[in-house]
Formats: C-alpha cells, structure tokens, sequence
C-alpha cells in the first residue's frame, strides 16, 4: 500500500499516523516494518523485555480493518509504542518481581489504556532494571556504551528506530537520561499531569509519567493523549490534557535563566561547557539570558536519598506496588 520510497522506520508518530489516515500506510505494514527491525537490532541492542509478537499483530489488524472503513480510533491510530516495564499492560506481565510469580495483568494502566484508545499499537515492554540487576540494554549508537537508565529499553528502542514513541518514567532522570544518551527526545511532564494508575510506584513524591520520541511534535501528540485526570489516581492533576498543536510563533522569544550555582561546581567541565554552548546558542536566536543563584536551602538537594530510601521502603514493605488488586496510586 505504500510508497516505495518511504522508509517506515524514519517517520515520526505523527507521520505514521497521518499516513494511515491518507491510506499511505497501512496498520500491518507499519508494524511489520517494526518487528523487521526489532527481530534484525535487538539481539545486540536489547531493548525489549517482552515483545508481543501475536498480540501486535492481532493489534495491527483490527486498526487496518477499522481504518479501511474510513474509522480512525484518534490521533495515533497505527503508531506502534514501547511501553517500559513498569507499566500495567492487559494479557501481559509486568516484571518487577520473577515473572514465574506473575500472571498477566487483567487492565491497562491509565496512560497505555489511553494510548491503545487513541489507537496506538501497543508492541511490548522495554527492559528496565528489576530488583537491583541492570538490564542488559546497550546503546544503539555503540553497543559499549550505556543507554542510560532506567528507561533503558524505551530509550534504546526510540533511538535505534524500533518504535517511534515509548512510555518512561523518571523518578530521578530515568526518563530524560535514556534519551539524550540514545540520540532522541522526551519529555517530563508536569507531576500529575498524567495518571500513574497502574504504574508501578517508587518514590510517590517524585513519579512521572514520561514519554519518549523522535521529536517535539510526536511528544506533544502524544501527552495530548495521555495527560488529563483521572479517579483512579489522587494525585492526578484536575486539568483537560494539553493541546497537540506547537505553535512556537505564538509563543514569542523565551526568557531563559542560567544558573550559576548549586550544581556547576560538581559538574565536569565538558558538561558544563555543553551547557554555556546551550546557552549562546539560545541567546544567538533571540532569547532573553539571565544569570541568576538558587537559594541555599537547594543544597537540601543532595540529601534526596534518605527520601527515595522512605518512601521506596514504605511501598515495598507493604507490599502493595504490583498486583492485580492493588489500590489506585495514591500516597
């Protein structure tokens, strides 16, 4: 059904999906792309914990069947996604303890349920370390090198062109990290601005939802989807999610502060100087710079680990995190 020319792998979400939309693309062709790659990468890349194969496919063909009656499920509809594994996937487990111990999970966490709505094609888990042990995930741009963590998989799968658009989470940097190791984008949304309903918890106070894509516009699509209250987690912020259009013009030149203390003083001199190069660079296009020092109480920062310790040790010793009845994320 497609063009010749067009290579699957190099399209962003919002491509994919307009693609399908147009009768460009199709579903399958699309996620057969995908698995082409993943069964040609992942071997050394290691990206994914758990690849539904059927599931995908079965998946891929109900989304080309509704898009050849001209019904489209939302914005994504055909996009295949990766969804770190500490998510909740309906028919799948989640692995954050030995997954002999495990059934499948009976439902969606909110943000994949979302995700599947808008009619994303939902194509497994990515690795993530699991009770202490590293996963094997490589950085796709020199398999010697770490993809980061603890989006390991999700920033690997995104990176190498696996998948146009993962699922994170960052508590820490686990989100952001993986991307700018593996070469892409993501993003941190606002806490509470996307349910974390069937996420598995780490530290309540610092959670987020995170997203992982090619660009700026494939992430905005997507938290477009996935942000928004919900019932189920109370601490879910009560606002409509946000627009999918960026209209940067409207936006106007930024006012960009610089910070000059606080963290400088620990960071190596090549980060450091990648962030004043940042900075000239911002300022060569029109933004407003402005140097300006945290308060001291910022120091309090580098305390954060008796925090994660608390709050890690509270869930876990009431073991509550993954199960089936497990109630709502709440603190």
């Amino acid at each position: 059904m497609g063009n010749s020319r067009t290579v699957i792998h190099e399209l962003g979400a919002g491509e994919i999906a307009q693609a399908v939309k147009n009768r460009v693309l199709s579903p399958v062709e699309v996620l057969e792309a995908y698995l082409k790659r993943i069964k040609a990468l992942d071997v050394k890349v290691q990206a994914w914990s758990l690849v539904d194969w059927d599931g995908a496919r079965r998946q891929a063909m109900e989304l080309e069947a509704e898009a050849a009656k001209g019904s489209l499920r939302g914005p994504l509809h055909g996009v295949p996604i990766g969804v770190k594994d500490e998510f909740h996937v309906r028919g799948l487990p989640t692995g954050m303890r030995d997954w002999s111990e495990l059934p499948v999970e009976p439902e969606d966490a909110t943000c994949v349920a979302r995700l599947r709505s808008a009619g994303a094609i939902i194509v497994g888990k990515t690795h993530m370390p699991i009770n202490g042990r590293l996963p094997p995930t490589r950085n796709p741009w020199n398999l010697e090198h770490t993809a980061g963590g603890t989006s390991s998989g999700s920033g690997a799968a995104v990176g190498a062109r696996m998948v146009p658009l993962a699922l994170g989470e960052q508590t820490v940097g686990s989100n952001l990290r993986p991307a700018a190791y593996c070469g892409v984008d993501a993003i941190k949304p606002t806490y509470g601005r996307v349910s974390r309903f069937g996420c598995f918890p780490f530290i309540w106070s610092l959670d987020h939802v995170g997203l992982i894509g090619l660009n700026m516009e494939d992430l905005a699509l997507a938290l477009s989807v996935i942000a928004g209250p919900d019932p189920r987690d109370a601490t879910a912020l009560q606002l409509p999610a946000p627009p999918a259009e960026l209209d940067v013009k409207s936006f106007g030149s930024p006012h960009i502060g610089v910070i000059r203390n606080f963290f400088p003083e620990r960071t190596e001199p090549l980060m450091q100087a990648a962030l004043d190069g940042a900075a000239r660079r911002f300022g060569d296009e029109g933004a407003t710079l402005s140097d300006f020092n945290l308060p001291d109480e910022f120091e309090l920062a580098w305390t954060i680990r008796p925090l994660l310790d608390v709050e890690m040790n509270l869930f876990h010793t009431y073991d509550q995190a993954i199960s089936p009845k497990a109630p709502a994320y709440e603190p």
